[in-house]
């Protein structure tokens, strides 16, 4: 919804969740959500202000009104970006997820739906939302909701360790974002399948196909060898921090 405080008259977004939704998973899920993205303050990350229960039975967080809309929306769309563009917008949401994870989180479900693209005066801001798949992988951050064995995450996106259920670290994050980046510029993801296993089989199998193979411009070979990095099956043949893909 859209509030306003009732005393400074700012407006912010609030989120509510219906209770007769919320099972344990849910709950745990909203908790994490709003306690973690509370620890975090940076400029590609959307900000929370304030979490609680309202009547003892509405989970509720509110957060920055962000007048923008999703990258998934560009490019559904169709709406051309620049290769420029994009690895702009990717470089913000490199640097926000760089930050995250120094304060030990990993957010598990970076995709285009969760970067929203605020237009300014120097092209677009962009904002990562939705952290509640987030893993904290510190001890003393909060203890994580999900372990090894359980698959969470959208499957275009997720890295092969998150297909097979094995435990994931910051480096799964680089893994989806190099798929999301491929589709901002592709306008598909890298791996299209009839159904989710079939796409997370292709995440641990198939070769990371090139933008150079459906563009002449030169900037598509040095965005191949960025992305094919990213996306490594391999966790160690990857960028092994967000500020190195930065």
């Amino acid at each position: 919804f859209l509030a306003e405080h009732k005393i400074i008259k700012r407006d912010y977004a609030l989120k509510i969740i219906r209770p007769d939704k919320m099972d344990d998973f849910s709950w745990q899920r909203f908790e994490i959500e709003g306690r973690v993205i509370a620890k975090l303050d940076h400029p590609n990350i959307v900000k929370i202000y304030d979490m609680g229960i309202d009547q003892g039975s509405y989970p509720y967080y509110v957060m920055d009104l962000l007048p923008g809309e999703p990258l998934s929306g560009y490019i559904h769309r169709g709406d051309c970006l620049t290769f420029e563009q994009c690895l702009d917008i990717f470089r913000q949401v490199a640097e926000g997820l760089a930050y995250a994870h120094k304060k030990g989180i990993v957010h598990r479900d970076v995709k285009p739906a969760n970067i929203i693209l605020l237009k300014d005066k120097n092209g677009f801001q962009a904002k990562i939302v939705d952290f509640g798949l987030a893993k904290v992988m510190s001890p003393v951050a909060g203890q994580a909701i999900t372990a090894k064995g359980h698959v969470f995450g959208s499957p275009h996106y997720m890295s092969p360790e998150q297909c097979q259920g094995q435990a994931v670290d910051h480096r799964s994050d680089i893994s989806s974002l190099g798929c999301a980046l491929f589709e901002s510029i592709a306008g598909e993801p890298p791996f299209i399948g009839a159904n989710a296993i079939e796409i997370m089989l292709m995440h641990t199998e198939a070769a990371m196909p090139k933008l150079s193979d459906r563009f002449s411009e030169g900037p598509a070979i040095a965005v191949d060898s960025l992305i094919a990095r990213m996306t490594a099956k391999e966790p160690y043949n990857r960028y092994q921090s967000m500020d190195e893909v930065a």
